[in-house]
């Protein structure tokens, strides 16, 4: 039996970010908010996204700005 590694992270049932906010616009300032959370705790561990675009932020199931592509992190 071979093992391999994999990575698994949770479903993201709100989407990209720019077609989330294109039905909920008034939620705009919360999830930059959310993300500038994500980002700022990103920074504290040295890391640099690099790659930071509306694709690369998911909404989770649960409304939550999730930051996502981190294979070009810095």
């Amino acid at each position: 039996m071979v093992l391999l590694p994999f990575f698994l992270c949770e479903y993201a049932g709100g989407g990209q970010l720019d077609a989330y906010l294109r039905d909920h616009p008034d939620e705009l300032w919360e999830k930059l908010h959310e993300t500038a959370l994500g980002l700022r705790y990103l920074h504290m561990k040295r890391v640099i996204h690099s790659d930071l675009k509306c694709n690369n932020i998911l909404i989770s199931s649960d409304g939550r700005a999730k930051l996502t592509d981190l294979d070009k992190h810095v």
